[in-house]
C-alpha cells in the first residue's frame, strides 16, 4: 500500500483484495459478485487516494480491518440484496466525488 497509510486502511485493502482474489477463485462466485467487489475495491482506493483524512473513509477502513466484510460467494436469493447494497455505495461515491 502506500507510504503514509493508516495501519487500518492497509489492512482494510488487504483484507479486500485477499476477499477478492478468494471469489475470483470459487467457482461459486456470480459475475455480479465479482464485478461488484472489484469495483468496491478500486473506488475505495480511489476515495481513500482523494481525500485521506476524511473521516467517513477512515471509519470504512477500521469497519473492514474489524471484520466487517464478507468473503463467501452469495446463497441463492443474495444477490438481489446484495446489488441493493452495492448500489447505495456506489450512491456513496457519487456523492463523494468518487470517479467511477
Amino acid at each position: 500500500m502506500a507510504a503514509g497509510m493508516p495501519d487500518g486502511c492497509a489492512s482494510a485493502f488487504s483484507q479486500l483484495q485477499q476477499c477478492h482474489r478468494q471469489l475470483a477463485a470459487s467457482s461459486q462466485a456470480s459475475a455480479g459478485q465479482l464485478e461488484r467487489s472489484a469495483t468496491y475495491l478500486r473506488r475505495l482506493q480511489a476515495w481513500w487516494e482523494m481525500d485521506r483524512n476524511n473521516p467517513a473513509i477512515l471509519n470504512a477502513c477500521q469497519a473492514i480491518a474489524a471484520g466487517g466484510m464478507e468473503c463467501a460467494p452469495e446463497a441463492d436469493g443474495d444477490e438481489a440484496e446484495s446489488a441493493a447494497e452495492f448500489k447505495m455505495l456506489m450512491e456513496q461515491f457519487d456523492a463523494a466525488g468518487v470517479p467511477r
